[in-house]
């Protein structure tokens, strides 16, 4: 099978924090009332996309899974959210390598995208056919700014 699509939507944080595959993962709701989140998921050979709602202000503890780099975009810049303790919204990327526990502040009505590929691939790709090397700053850097194009 080229791919394995899903989608589900949850009533309960902890149910939510659990749904996205080969994470580890913990959510904390930081503002009062009843939550929903929902989560579209698509795994490919190559790479895990999703897109993941969460409908209060959360602390979200996460691990990707081994190999790989975790690249978020938000999709609205209503309110920022951080990682590691930086701000990021549409102008900038969030990343970090796959078992390199992190932590998200997220505002309320969050919305992101994401994308989880092979570390090792992504590297070997930017250095054969874009000519860079990519490799510290997929390390080090939790947001890239991007600008908002």
């Amino acid at each position: 099978m080229p791919y394995a699509m899903r989608s589900v939507v949850s009533q309960d944080v902890d149910e939510h924090a659990a749904n996205l595959s080969a994470w580890g993962q913990t959510y904390d709701q930081l503002s009062a009332g009843a939550f929903s989140g929902s989560l579209t998921e698509v795994w490919t050979n190559d790479a895990q996309v999703f897109r993941e709602t969460t409908s209060h202000v959360m602390r979200q503890s996460c691990r990707v899974w081994p190999g790989s780099i975790w690249f978020g975009i938000p999709v609205h810049d209503d309110s920022p959210g951080t990682i590691c303790g930086r701000r990021f919204g549409i102008d900038a990327v969030a990343m970090r390598p796959g078992t390199c526990e992190f932590e998200l502040l997220t505002p309320a009505c969050f919305d992101i995208l994401g994308l989880v590929v092979d570390a090792a691939g992504l590297v070997r790709y930017a250095s054969d056919v874009e000519h860079r090397d990519i490799a510290a700053c997929l390390r080090d850097e939790p947001v890239l700014t991007v600008g908002m194009a």
